[in-house]
């Protein structure tokens, strides 16, 4: 093996019979070519200079700074992508390519997040390395593409103007830029970042379908109560535990579901009567069965004499289904939730607040009427 490769960093030691054409002692260049263990090509067109006359210049200690994508090194023990995503997505959202971005740094101490801002949680400057740029991706028509949040769109067809669509308009109707890019310069969950690719057939698993979002689970093995938060991979579930405060990634095998009473109780609140009409409190205490409820009433009426206090028991319950509009703005909006539909829109979309908040009021006058 050669003393040096291309890319390498390297100063000449030694002089050259023409300096002025080959380089004077003490100029560094980067390695070119590598034609034989005894040449080197530092120069643009030429044929290759001793390699002899070089010696490798050491590279620069990274000096993290705000802004840099990073990763942890080989040897930490920490699942930055795991941890970010257990504790931190859903409010925050994803981090891109599996890396985080410096938000601050102290000193070895560097503040962490998914984008320049506030730092979510740190790590030691020796845990962390430069992430590797990702590959970049060019958006070809008749192909299908997975979106940062996770959604299939294509196939793609060129714009008349410019772009590149979605020939369904599934997602939306507005163009992509050639690289994948929704918003130029900006970070958006519509962004294209890979070629979709189907998912295998799903082979049965009895343990698959063991467990579902929200089920109330024990660890085998610590024997912690709590729920599971998401689940990965068909086989991995994303726990909580709500005593110890935190939670982890936890394959089912280790999990066992705690059944829910067969014979639920029913809950029951109790009200102060006044001229025979129940006046309960804005926001009454619920009690776990009827027998509890009347122990506070009878507290209550010892309490308060000639005062008159009642037990009221939840017998039945009704509810319709929830509307499901297709795209989350328009669910947000349905339920009330008109600013959250409207920032929804512009994250989407990228419109400007004006024009996103007449789309919003036309889709609830559309069906209201």
């Amino acid at each position: 093996m050669g003393k040096f490769k291309v890319g390498d960093r390297v100063r000449r030691v030694k002089a050259s019979d023409w300096p002025d054409q080959f380089g004077k002692v003490g100029k560094e260049y980067t390695v070119l070519e590598v034609p034989s263990d005894y040449l080197v090509v530092v120069i643009a067109g030429q044929s290759g200079a001793s390699a002899s006359a070089f010696e490798l210049v050491a590279p620069e200690a990274w000096q993290p700074k705000v802004g840099d994508r990073v990763v942890a090194t080989e040897g930490c023990n920490v699942d930055i992508e795991n941890h970010w995503n257990t504790y931190f997505r859903k409010d925050n959202g994803d981090i891109i390519d599996g890396a985080l971005v410096v938000a601050s740094v102290y000193e070895h101490k560097i503040g962490l997040s998914n984008k320049v801002g506030r730092s979510f949680f740190y790590m030691k400057h020796e845990s962390l390395k430069l992430a590797l740029a990702p590959a970049p991706l060019t958006i070809t028509a008749g192909k299908f593409y997975k979106t940062r949040d996770g959604r299939k769109v294509g196939p793609m067809e060129a714009g008349a103007f410019g772009g590149i669509y979605d020939i369904s308009r599934a997602v939306t109707g507005q163009p992509w830029y050639s690289d994948g890019a929704f918003i130029k310069g900006e970070t958006s969950k519509l962004d294209l970042i890979a070629e979709w690719v189907d998912e295998p057939a799903v082979v049965a698993n009895d343990n698959a379908s063991k467990f579902k979002v929200g089920d109330k689970i024990r660890h085998k093995g610590l024997g912690y109560e709590g729920y599971i938060k998401e689940i990965r991979d068909g086989d991995i579930a994303i726990t909580h535990w709500p005593k110890t405060g935190w939670g982890g990634c936890d394959p089912f095998e280790d999990l066992e579901l705690i059944s829910p009473s067969t014979t639920p109780q029913p809950t029951a609140i109790v009200a102060l009567i006044e001229n025979g009409q129940p006046k309960p409190a804005f926001e009454p205490k619920v009690h776990a069965s009827e027998a509890d409820a009347t122990k506070e009433a009878e507290r209550l009426a010892g309490l308060y004499r000639g005062q008159r206090f009642g037990v009221f028991v939840l017998s039945d319950t009704r509810e319709t289904d929830k509307p499901d509009y297709g795209h989350e703005w328009k669910n947000l909006a349905a339920v009330g939730q008109k600013i959250h539909a409207i920032k929804e829109l512009r994250s989407l979309t990228g419109m400007k607040l004006k024009p996103a908040k007449d789309v919003v009021e036309n889709f609830l006058d559309e069906i209201a009427a």
